[in-house]
Order: structure tokens, then sequence, then C-alpha cells
């Protein structure tokens, strides 16, 4: 049944080409229209005055100071006053995705650097904390210790941070990203306001999951006084009721993708997608215990999530994955207008062929732009705790590799800043999105 399946679609994908050679439809998924023009959140380019070492993410705490952090390995504070000053220096670093504020004011860091840009030095990596008296970060927490009683501890590793949470009374929840080079889904926890840190759980040892990659998104439900996680490569949602020390498989899975980014709402956990093919919002529901598709584009994977704390809407950032250059996932990109080369590909190429060739029939009727392999970055945007999504931002690129938003601060009164991945590979262009009429706060960035 399985071979006659794949040939059915491989007949039907042979004539597809042909009818497509012979006439060229363009279909647009651009929404924007649907919302009213008063409403419409504004995006301009931030960090204009610089030409190298552009802002990678930033945040504004709640005393008013900015954080920036570059790609180039330096964290900055900018004063109310504007005034610019160096507070952390990690060599190497170009990628800070763990950048986050908790409620008593404390902001934590985590350094990370895509193997292809660089490096970082393996003492280096961990947790860093700036207190609200402190005028420089300091490390609280390092992730390669050979003496610690933790294994994956004792291992030399790449590893980063970047989904912090924290529950009603104060305590704070960091998930490990393992990088590259061994899996490593770890759930971290303090109880003394981010000073100390223990490992109390790990998805693999603890025999939950034996292929867990790492902690893709970790949030806490004020609703449910539950956390939930989301762990790599693993499409399904797990639950914890005891502060993170066990945690349940609610064995649901998303559409056509495993889940990534997470965000709390009353009624359930919106999920984004992570794959190489589509891009698919989710939406699990406390009342049902089941998973929702809310939206479908183009594109492959929500890297963040985040409300605004002006107007309460939601917005995801998606990327194109890296594995859209990888021939187990997509044809060779000189393989677009050469179908004899298609073709080759095809018949030798095994579950590639099969997976691909069912996102390009999804694809071609509904986005052919993207159908060989996705072309758009977006920004969407809900105002009705994720049930539908509009488009606010669309932005083509012909680059075939990993690109699009790769960072995301959070809000502050209606305006956040969001790095763009363009074809260099370099964090070179900062976003920002603001609610109001005028940038206010963020105006120190431009």
């Amino acid at each position: 049944m399985v071979v006659l399946r794949e040939i059915k679609y491989f007949i039907y994908f042979i004539f597809t080409l042909i009818r497509q050679s012979i006439r060229t439809r363009i279909i647009t998924c651009d929404r924007t229209n649907t919302i009213e023009k008063n409403k419409v959140p504004k995006i301009v380019k931030g960090d204009s005055k610089s030409t190298s070492n552009y802002i990678v993410t930033s945040i504004v705490t709640s005393n008013g100071d900015i954080i920036i952090a570059r790609s180039g390995g330096k964290v900055f504070r900018i004063s109310t006053s504007g005034i610019e000053t160096e507070i952390l220096n990690i060599p190497g670093a170009e990628d800070w995705r763990g950048l986050w504020e908790d409620s008593k004011g404390n902001v934590f860091i985590s350094p990370h650097c895509t193997p292809s840009l660089g490096s970082i030095k393996i003492e280096d990596r961990g947790i860093y904390k700036l207190s609200p008296t402190d005028y420089f970060f300091r490390k609280v927490y390092k992730f390669y210790n050979p003496q610690s009683e933790i294994q994956t501890e004792r291992e030399k590793n790449n590893d980063t941070i970047w989904t912090f949470c924290e529950d009603e009374e104060g305590a704070i929840y960091a998930g490990m990203y393992a990088h590259t080079i061994r899996y490593n889904p770890s759930i971290y926890k303090s109880l003394d306001n981010g000073e100390t840190w223990e490992c109390i759980y790990n998805f693999n040892t603890s025999g939950l999951l034996t292929k867990g990659r790492h902690i893709h998104g970790i949030v806490y439900s004020r609703v449910d006084k539950s956390l939930y996680c989301i762990v790599g490569e693993i499409n399904d949602l797990f639950k914890s009721r005891d502060g993170g020390h066990t945690w349940i498989s609610l064995g649901v899975k998303c559409e056509l993708s495993k889940g990534s980014a997470l965000y709390a709402v009353k009624d359930g956990i919106i999920i984004g997608s992570d794959s190489a093919y589509d891009l698919v919002m989710s939406k699990y529901y406390f009342k049902s215990r089941k998973v929702k598709t809310t939206s479908r584009l183009s594109g492959a994977t929500i890297f963040a999530i985040r409300q605004s704390d002006l107007t309460h809407r939601i917005y995801a950032f998606s990327k194109i994955d890296s594995s859209v250059k990888l021939p187990s996932y997509f044809p060779p990109f000189s393989a677009k207008d050469n179908k004899i080369e298609l073709l080759k590909w095809l018949l030798h190429s095994g579950v590639a062929r099969y997976n691909w060739l069912l996102y390009y029939l999804r694809m071609y009727k509904l986005f052919p732009e993207d159908a060989f392999f996705p072309q758009h970055n977006y920004i969407l945007m809900s105002d009705n705790d994720g049930e539908t999504w509009q488009v606010i931002f669309k932005d083509k690129t012909t680059y075939k590799g990993p690109n699009g938003f790769w960072i995301t601060g959070y809000f502050y009164k209606g305006e956040c800043l969001t790095s763009y991945m363009d074809a260099s590979l370099k964090f070179v262009n900062p976003f920002i999105l603001y609610e109001q009429e005028t940038i206010k706060t963020l105006s120190r960035l431009l």
C-alpha cells in the first residue's frame, strides 16, 4: 500500500511539473488588509548607527534601562539618559537567545555561538546574572564542571539557555539547549532569585525519553498552576505539576511538525512549529486536552512567541531552518530549473523524496513560490489568544539557507526588538516593532 501511494504521488508530481511549466500563477498570502489600518503595528530597522556588531537582542528593565547584546560578544546597558556602558564581554558570542528579566528586576543571560560562525570557550558557557544593584553581569552557574555529580555537566559541551520562566512563588526555571555535539534535555531551577541553580530533571536520564535533544521552550501557566515544556525533536507536549521535579507526556501531537516556542494563555498553550517544511501555529486547550491547528503557512520554524504589555496582542516570529540547504530534506538548488536533475534526486533520495514530495504538493496549491523550498519569513499577530493569526510582516528571500527572525526580546510599553538574519549569516538587521504612533523607549537604539 505504501509503494502504491508513493507511485501515485510521484505520478501526480510529474503531472504538476508539466502543468506548472505551461502556466504559472502567483498567489500572495499577505493578510494585513484584515487589520484596521490604525491598529497595524509598525516595524522599522533599528541600530542604524552601527556598521558592525549589530544588536542581536534587547530588553528594557523595570527601571527603564535597556540591556542590549551585540553580535561581537559584548553586552551593554543604556541608561535612561542614553549613556552606554559595557557590562559583559564573552569573546565569540554571536548569539544571545536567553536574555530575560524576572519579576524582581534580576536580568539573566546565556552566551551562545552557532558553530558555523565561531566558538566560545567552554569555561565561558553558563548563566550570568545582573541584579538591580550590580554594575556588571556575573556568572552564577557554569555548564562544564568535571567534578560535578551531574553526568551532563562533566561532559564537554556547547550548551546554552534559550528559555527561562518563573512560577507564581518566584522559582525560576531554565531549559538547556544542546546545539550540536550531544543530547541534553535538562531543566534547571533556582529558589534564591538565580544565585544558585540545580539540575532537577533530564528527560533522557529520567527514562521518560531516550532521544530528546534539548529544551526548546518552558512556560508556567498561572491558570493551570503547571509547567509546560517542548523537548527538541519530540512531537509532544510535557507537563509538570510539582515544580519541574517530575514530568508526564500529554500524548498530543501537532499537525505536520513538532513544536518549538511556547506561550501560556488563559485557556491553553500556544505552540509554534519546529520544522523543515511547514510553518504551523497550534494551540493546546486545558479543557479538552487536545491540540488544534490555528494557522498554517510556508516557512518552517517559530523561534519566539511574545505578548505585548500594552495591547496584549500575541506575536509569533518565524525563520527558515538550516535544513533547507540539506539534500536529506530538499533537492539541490540547481534542480529548481533542471527537471532532469530534480528527477534524479527524486529517484535516489529515499525518505527525503517522499517527505519533500508531500510538502511540494501541499505548498503548490497554497503558496507556489515556496513549493520548491521555503522563501518567506513572517511576523504573525493574534488578538484572540492564538485562535487566529494575521500576517503583519512578510519578507521573501532567495537565499537557500537559514535566515529570518533569529532572536527576539520582550515587549516594553508596546515596543520590542527582534533580529533578522540575512543571507550573509550575520545578525545585521535589527527590527523594532512598536504599537504606538512613535518609538519612545527604544528610540535610544536608533
